[in-house]
């Protein structure tokens, strides 16, 4: 479990399968508890991370910085036993599938049927981590939320982005974009 700088931070998830490290490289991640892999891609923060946790049931991690900015993040489902659907909804999402020497090739699925198979299928599935988030991967863009266990839509967000943009002072927005004056 290696991190660019210092570790602050570490915190088992409440199920004891993940450990979650924050460090001052910048980045929070996820390891699995038993053999010590990485099981996401580092969680980039504004600054250097003084403190990385779980929320209570395991879906979300908040991350705080030195810079006086906290971050939310998604936590995909506990390793483990994966659904039956996750192998063929991967098969028509990509169009390919490993042969039995290891080398892809063309799939040979009908992969419009195949995701239509697997939305129905999800619809009326009993919710939990693996369902809520292939019905996430499965939702329209457009209306659908910002992310699995987020009930904001994304036009909500966009909205309320827009907003804060709209009511941060005029001296900050040129002070973004804008080079100082020159004298």
């Amino acid at each position: 479990m290696r991190h660019g700088d210092v570790l602050v931070s570490a915190e088992f998830s409440p199920d004891g399968l993940r450990i979650l490290t924050g460090s001052h490289d910048r980045t929070a991640r996820v390891w699995d508890a038993q053999t010590g892999q990485p099981l996401s891609e580092p969680l980039l923060h504004g600054g250097p991370v003084m403190s990385a946790r779980f929320s209570p049931d395991g879906r979300r991690i908040v991350t705080a910085s030195f810079n006086k900015k906290a971050r939310v993040w998604d936590v995909g489902p506990t390793p483990g036993k994966y659904p039956d659907w996750l192998l063929p909804l991967s098969e028509a999402l990509s169009g390919q599938v490993l042969n039995p020497q290891a080398v892809l090739e063309e799939t040979k699925l009908d992969r419009l049927e195949t995701l239509h198979r697997i939305r129905q299928r999800l619809i009326g599935a009993k919710d939990d981590d693996w369902v809520l988030w292939g019905r996430w991967l499965l939702a329209d863009r457009a209306t659908g939320t910002i992310s699995p266990f987020s009930k904001i839509t994304v036009p909500e967000y966009n909205e309320s982005r827009v907003k804060e943009q709209a009511a941060e002072p005029v001296d900050n927005q040129n002070r973004k974009g804008a080079a100082a004056p020159r004298k």
